[in-house]
């Protein structure tokens, strides 16, 4: 559930879209089986029956570790944006120059941060490394945020509670 307290609103991962997996991977397992079944006959029907209850097991999987993962993702408060597996501290509003929320191809939605400081990741990127940073304003903080609870205009709407100087395009 998304907390959206006084203070911060906090996302974490949400066990239905991981469900849709589910059904995703049944009805590709599905149709693979019915595909070799139709070019090579009975023969390859328990190969194929295997492959389809394999890519079912790792949906449910998926969805096992999805409800069970009840850590915050994506931490957004008036000191800045925190993504604990993205980076070891919050990254400061300060340090933020702009936040693009974009539909990689045959990926989900990614949030992308744009720094105006390598080092605001706690990454180690200086010299030559903090210079291609700046100069070419590449991304160090990547978020997928499909799979989390809540609209993706629900993260908008935080960042531009908390930080409404911050640069937003959706």
């Amino acid at each position: 559930m998304t907390m959206d307290q006084a203070d911060a609103v906090e996302f974490r991962l949400c066990p239905k879209e991981a469900l849709q997996g589910i059904g995703w991977a049944a009805g590709i397992g599905a149709a693979l089986a019915g595909f070799m079944y139709w070019r090579a006959g009975a023969d390859s029907l328990s190969m194929s029956t295997g492959l389809a209850a394999a890519l079912i097991g790792v949906a449910i999987l998926q969805y096992a570790w999805a409800s069970h993962d009840r850590s915050v993702h994506v931490r957004i408060d008036q000191f800045g944006l925190h993504a604990p597996k993205s980076s070891r501290e919050p990254v400061a509003w300060a340090r933020i120059s702009r936040i693009d929320f974009v539909r990689p191809r045959r990926q989900p939605l990614t949030m992308r941060v744009f720094l105006d400081d390598a080092s605001a990741t706690g990454s180690s990127a200086a010299g030559i490394f903090g210079a291609v940073y700046r100069a070419f304003q590449i991304a160090p903080i990547n978020l997928p945020v499909e799979d989390l609870e809540g609209e993706p205009q629900a993260i908008v709407e935080a960042i531009r509670r908390f930080s409404p100087a911050t640069l937003v395009t959706f």
